[in-house]
Parts: C-alpha cells; structure tokens; sequence
C-alpha cells in the first residue's frame, strides 16, 4: 500500500476534533448518571454487599483466567526500548489493574441490580424462568432482530452510497492465540451481560428521575447511544453516514428498550448474552482452523442449551 495512503488514513481534521469532544462529552454523561442512579439505589434500600461479594468472588476467575491465557500473545508486544524484566513486571502490574478493575465493576453492578430490584436472581428460579422465561426468549430474540436489521440497512445505505462509506480497518481476533476461545467467549458474555444490565438499570433509574421526563428520558437514552455509536477518526466524506448510523440506532435502541423489552428483567442479560456470543461465533466460523469452527460451534450449543433451560423449566416432583 502507498505511504500516501497511510497519510491520507491518518490525516486529523477539525471534525474529527470535534467528534472526539462530542464522544468524551457523551461519556461523561453517561457515566453521571449512572454514578446518580447508584446513588438513588443506595438512598432507597440496604445494599447486601455481602452478597455481592460472593458474586463477585465467584466471577472473578474469569478476568484471571482471561489474564492468564492472553499472557504469552501480551509478551509480543515486547519493545527493546525497555529492559525484558521491565516489560514482563509492567504486564503483570497491568494485569493485576485489569483484574482488579473488573472485579470492582462487577462487584458495583451486582450490588446495584441487588438494590434496585430484590427480585432479579429470583428469575433465575425455576418459578422464574417458568412465568418470565419464554417471554424473556421472545424479547431478546425480538430486540436482537431489530438491531440486526437496521445494521443490514445501514450497509445497504453503505453499497448505495461507497463515497461516503468509510472502510472499516483490518484487526486480527485475539481468539488465534488463545487455547479454548469459545470457553473463554462464553464466560465473558456472562461477564458482560451482568455488567451492562447493571448499568443499563442505574442509567435507567437516572433518567427517569430527571424533571419532565416523558420527554427528556428518551432523548437521553438515544444521545447516549448517539455519542457510544460515533467514531471520532472517520474520514470526512464519511461523516454524514456515520451520524446517520450513530442517530438511527440510537433511535432504535430507545424503541427496543421502551417498547420491547420494557420491565421484562430478564430479558436484558440475555439479549446481552445473546448477542456477545453470536457474534464471537460470527467470527470463530469465519476462520479455516478446524479447531476455532469447533469452538464456533460449541458455542452455539451451549447457547442452545441455555435457551431451553430458560424456556423450558422442569416441573417440580410431587
């Protein structure tokens, strides 16, 4: 590839700037108001910490086993400008950070989805699955066909228009260097799925506590969505599509959230799941290994399997 095409790629102009002050902008809001939500939750109820410490002691051998299998494809980023023990003692620190961190998250988002709504690990009963979870498995599959197919839109409005299409860049997925992918990509979906709801709830509680908002939540929740969705080094010409994108899911997600998935608890985490998994294994079958397919579909059996776990509850023996 010519160098001119690697200056032309990255070339910064004053949008670009300003996208990136909207995004950090964005950021910051939406970060407020989930620390605002966890304030709320801790004004309205006790917080069993305890509980969630043994949640969250149960969890965190997935950010340690992450660690420790990505620990070896983290040395090949060794630069000599630095003594060996120096860089392998600066990973190791990094990872102690990054489990700690996570831990900590998890942790936040546990006793807060605890606070706000008591009843939530009860969905996970057999009463609970037996009254939520069919229900549960329509909304999510409902909310991830609505998402999917305005992503196909938006890359048909792409094939229009290539002008104004950026192209996406070229990265190589961490799961070539690591020994059992799929294991690892479930557990993180879990990981995630607990996580996001935690904030998606604490944001949700913000933004319904704010005045005058039958309007001012849902403008809210697809800013929100608007400033996670932009891309603050897209080339010029491909900024008009990128915020169309940016406002279109946005206005989708606040459609999924308002009249999709509503008060359906359950629902939330799963679709989360759902959908970290089915794009883990989107990637996984696109590979020629025999080894990464098998783990694709592993993937999606064990996805399977807990989908009819979930619609299917056993009934109790008399």
């Amino acid at each position: 590839m010519p160098d001119a095409v690697y200056r032309e790629a990255e070339q910064r102009t004053l949008l670009n700037v300003v996208f990136t002050i909207v995004k950090i902008v964005g950021a910051i809001g939406i970060l407020s108001l989930i620390v605002a939500g966890f304030i709320l939750v801790t004004r309205r109820g006790q917080i069993r910490w305890l509980n969630a410490a043994r949640w969250t002691a149960g969890f965190a051998v997935i950010p340690i086993a992450t660690s420790i299998a990505t620990y070896e494809s983290r040395l090949f980023g060794y630069s000599t400008s630095v003594q060996w023990q120096t860089f392998r003692f600066d990973v190791v620190i990094d990872f102690i950070r990054t489990i700690g961190l996570q831990s900590g998250v998890f942790f936040l988002a546990v006793a807060a989805l605890d606070a706000a709504f008591p009843f939530g690990l009860a969905l996970l009963t057999r009463q609970g699955r037996l009254r939520f979870g069919r229900s549960a498995v329509t909304t999510a599959f409902t909310a991830l066909s609505i998402l999917l197919v305005a992503r196909i839109l938006l890359q048909m409005l792409a094939s229009r228009f290539p002008s104004i299409a950026s192209v996406p860049s070229v990265d190589a997925s961490n799961d070539v260097a690591i020994v059992l992918p799929g294991l690892f990509a479930i557990a993180d979906g879990a990981f995630i799925a607990i996580v996001v709801s935690g904030a998606i709830a604490l944001f949700g509680l913000a933004a319904r506590s704010l005045p005058h908002r039958r309007w001012v939540a849902p403008l809210i929740t697809i800013l929100a969505v608007f400033s996670v969705e932009l891309n603050p080094g897209v080339p010029a010409q491909a900024a008009p599509l990128m915020l169309v994108s940016a406002l279109l899911l946005g206005i989708v997600a606040w459609i999924v959230i308002r009249y999709v998935a509503e008060t359906n608890l359950l629902a939330y985490p799963l679709a989360i799941f759902m959908a970290t998994i089915l794009l883990n294994v989107f990637s996984l079958l696109r590979n020629h290994r025999a080894d990464l397919v098998a783990n694709g579909v592993s993937e999606l059996v064990i996805l399977g399997f807990l989908l009819a776990w979930i619609v299917t509850p056993r009934h109790e023996r008399a």
